[in-house]
């Protein structure tokens, strides 16, 4: 679900014809999901020419979260 949030989140800062692909996640998981509604809230912290690093929260409806 991060890489697509991360995914999505890239794709508007793109032009057109151009394309992206993941080259590292490192991820926190605080606590297990079965049956819960999740929301992933994406923002890019460092920009560059060719490497763009984001971070992204995956809350569960309580709030909680992982952290990528």
């Amino acid at each position: 679900m991060a890489d697509a949030a991360i995914g999505t989140a890239h794709s508007t800062l793109i032009n057109e014809g151009e394309s992206f692909t993941s080259i590292e996640l490192k991820i926190n998981f605080f606590r297990p999901t079965w049956r819960d509604k999740l929301m992933a809230h994406t923002r890019p912290i460092q920009s560059g020419k060719t490497i763009t690093v984001y971070h992204c929260e995956i809350t569960n409806t309580e709030g909680n979260f992982s952290r990528l």
